[in-house]
């Protein structure tokens, strides 16, 4: 927990840097897809691209579909409350769905995603503009097993019979995933959990006197990297721009300090499409993407690739 602190996006910080908005301000990078995407990306409707309002980086708004919105009650193991929406299309028979639940950014993901009609339910969380603010989401195993029955709860209301998430992914934006280490640690061998998404969302802290990303806080991200490329139906997807950071490791140093411990090798991609990708690492379940652009309007773009991975997801189950 030591590493979150020290890399925690305080407003000092994030003012010089990325964000400390769930959505940065910025000029928007476009996020169509590259010119020759990968096969779960191919047939998928596309995302919309960011844009620049009011000097904010946001996305445009297209309703919501079939999805309607609810919020899920907060819990004494966590008093959280998840912003909440389903379709009934996204819920079988007998009542299973599957869940990706979203931190930081959540107003941009149900803009860019309930227009998709994927067959999803989608709860988001927005807590604040650091890493810190993310603490104590999950504190425990019983926090995330609360969190997600009242969930449940809420699609069960919804879709007017009982639900249960049998398979669900986590993922984050930017400050996001100081979260989303804490689902690793609390969820544990949760058969569950099947999939990670990092959207330019892993950074890390430096050991003393050093350039070296510090390994003990990368060590819940390493472990699902290592899930996803030894046992099957499991997804460990993380995507980089190239934005700078002062005094803790950036997104990019961070993805290619955990390939160098997973030993796993990243391509350089020579031609790079609107969306600028520079390398691709994939094997089995475990995606690492890069992307060029070092502004807070490339951090926001991130948002965009949201559909995308999703697709990658899903497409391992």
């Amino acid at each position: 927990m030591a590493a979150l602190a020290l890399v925690a996006l305080g407003a000092a910080n994030a003012a010089r840097v990325l964000s400390p908005p769930a959505i940065a301000s910025a000029s928007a990078v476009p996020v169509e897809p590259e010119s020759a995407p990968p096969p779960a990306a191919t047939s998928a409707a596309r995302a919309p691209a960011a844009e620049l309002v009011g000097g904010t980086c946001t996305f445009p708004d297209n309703g919501k579909g079939d999805y309607v919105a609810a919020r899920s009650k907060p819990q004494a193991s966590a008093r959280l409350g998840w912003e909440v929406i389903a379709r009934d299309a996204a819920v079988g028979p007998d009542g299973a769905y599957d869940l990706l639940l979203h931190v930081h950014g959540g107003e941009a993901v149900r803009k860019i995603m309930a227009p998709l009609a994927k067959p999803l339910v989608i709860a988001t969380l927005d807590r604040g503009d650091s890493s810190g603010d993310y603490g104590a989401t999950f504190p425990d195993r019983k926090s995330w097993d609360d969190q997600i029955a009242a969930i449940d709860q809420v699609v069960s209301e919804l879709s007017k019979r009982p639900a249960h998430a049998t398979r669900l992914a986590i993922s984050s934006f930017s400050a996001g995933y100081g979260a989303t280490r804490e689902a690793l640690l609390a969820a544990g061998d949760d058969p569950a959990l099947t999939g990670v998404l990092l959207l330019d969302s892993l950074y890390g802290s430096y050991t003393p006197g050093s350039r070296t990303v510090d390994a003990i806080g990368l060590e819940p991200f390493e472990k699902a990297g290592r899930r996803a490329l030894e046992k099957p139906r499991f997804a460990f997807i993380l995507t980089h721009s190239e934005v700078p950071t002062d005094g803790y490791a950036s997104t990019g140093e961070v993805a290619t300090a955990l390939l160098d411990h997973l030993v796993v090798r990243s391509s350089v991609v020579e031609k790079r499409g609107a969306r600028g990708l520079t390398r691709v690492a994939e094997e089995r379940g475990f995606v690492v993407r890069g992307y060029a652009g070092n502004d807070k309007g490339a951090h926001c773009a991130h948002l965009g690739l949201l559909p995308e991975l999703v697709d990658l997801w899903r497409s391992r189950l």
